[in-house]
């Protein structure tokens, strides 16, 4: 749903003439796996994904630093093309339960047309030059060897040449996640959701969403009742190990263990 609102606003500020008209094409990495535990399952991985490791793995031969396009996946196993051409088995059920989050990220491979005008965000930091991950920013020009954007957040200046690596750690920034713009303040904004899954339809998200937005909110969404329903009966709250393991077992599961 995002990065089709983010297209069709690129296609009409591009209709107005509010773009350049000379763009390019980037490919760059869009996260698919972002938990932990998801990055130890097998069906995270995909042929075409890319696996970066920001971690020493000396018992499966992986440094920090390395990366790898995923070939195919049987068995547990994932068979890696790796950056200087080598092909070697990674083992994700095998990767350490204290990793931090972004220990082994995961991503899928997509192209963007930029244009000079576009807004954009982080999707990942460079602490080095004060690019953090989801900061907005606006590109304005765009020359044979550098991209030149600004922060919208200081002003600040940045020339990026064309083969620099957080060209493709990018994004068009019309449309964000709830999770991102939880920092963000606007006037008038467009909330768009879905009542489905019912899981991600929740009072917190829905609250986060709709107080971004000081005046003016315009809903897009399939179904205003089955939403009201959804935010309804699912505050949204995360669930404790020991509240679940609190609660008593169903009667089919007693009567099974006697």
């Amino acid at each position: 749903m995002r990065s089709q609102a983010n297209a069709t606003a690129q296609v009409e500020l591009r209709q107005r003439g509010e773009l350049g008209d000379r763009p390019i094409t980037l490919p760059v990495l869009d996260r698919v796996s972002a938990t932990r535990e998801g990055t130890r399952q097998e069906q995270a991985y995909r042929p075409g994904h890319v696996v970066e490791f920001r971690t020493n793995l000396p018992s499966q031969r992986m440094a920090a630093g390395d990366r790898g396009t995923v070939v195919s996946t049987e068995r547990g196993q994932v068979a890696l093309r790796m950056t200087d051409g080598q092909h070697r088995l990674f083992l994700p059920d095998r990767l350490p339960r204290n990793l931090k989050q972004d220990a082994v990220p995961v991503h899928a491979i997509k192209e963007i047309q930029l244009h000079a005008g576009d807004r954009i965000r982080w999707t990942d930091s460079d602490h080095d030059r004060d690019l953090v991950n989801a900061q907005l920013a606006r590109i304005e020009v765009i020359d044979a060897r550098t991209i030149t954007r600004s922060s919208l957040i200081d002003g600040t200046v940045h020339q990026l040449a064309r083969d620099d690596r957080m060209l493709e750690r990018l994004d068009l920034a019309y449309a964000l996640n709830v999770h991102i713009a939880q920092g963000v303040t606007t006037d008038h904004g467009i909330v768009m959701t879905s009542a489905y899954p019912k899981p991600l339809a929740s009072q917190s998200s829905f609250l986060v969403a709709v107080t971004r937005i000081a005046d003016g909110a315009t809903l897009i969404i399939d179904s205003g009742r089955d939403l009201e329903r959804a935010v309804q009966r699912n505050p949204g709250e995360k669930t404790a190990a020991l509240e679940v393991a609190a609660l008593p077992l169903p009667e089919r599961s007693l009567s099974r263990e006697r």
